[in-house]
């Protein structure tokens, strides 16, 4: 793995990183997958996706058929704009602090906890019931994102379809404006 980082110690971002990279996406050849880190992608999501459309586009071009790891990006909206951006693999901690509500939000899970199973079950027995529930649900996540890749339905993204609909024509109008 080949793990892109600010070059400097005076950069929070991966801004300059990424302008190499891709201006010479050949130096990655050799590298099972490009890792980056959520929060030094830039300050707002769309910048986010951005980097990693440009990342993607730059590597495609070039015949570079690496996955792009996004470290710190593991819940369900997350993954879903990151996916549509160019991403492939995502980790987090969110999938143990967290649970999804029928929504497919992330929340608290002690108030998760409260929400599904009142308020007299013991943390232990609600982080349990979460971690588990939380990891059928990003299997099912996983099955859907592979739905969508092969079909293109936006409604394989349900519950969020519409936002990552709105956000991917979000991206795409930033990245023409780019070009």
């Amino acid at each position: 793995m080949f793990l892109l980082k600010p070059e400097t110690e005076t950069q929070f971002l991966l801004d300059e990183s990424l302008k190499a990279v891709i201006a010479d996406p050949a130096q990655l050849a050799g590298f099972d997958m490009i890792g980056i880190t959520e929060k030094e992608l830039g300050r707002s999501m769309l910048d986010r996706m951005v980097q990693i459309a440009r990342l993607r586009s730059a590597m495609d071009a070039a015949r570079i058929n690496i996955p792009i790891h996004v470290f710190g990006s593991l819940d369900p909206i997350s993954v879903c704009l990151y996916f549509v951006a160019g991403a492939e693999i995502f980790d987090g901690l969110t999938w143990i602090r967290y649970g999804y509500d029928e929504g497919g939000r992330c929340v608290y899970i002690h108030n998760l906890g409260v929400l599904k199973y009142g308020i007299s079950l013991s943390e232990n027995l609600v982080k349990v019931r979460a971690v588990s529930e939380n990891y059928y649900y990003l299997q099912d996540l996983q099955r859907r994102l592979r739905e969508f890749e092969a079909t293109g339905k936006w409604e394989k993204l349900s519950p969020h379809d519409k936002l990552v609909q709105n956000a991917c024509d979000s991206l795409q109008t930033r990245l023409k404006r780019r070009s």
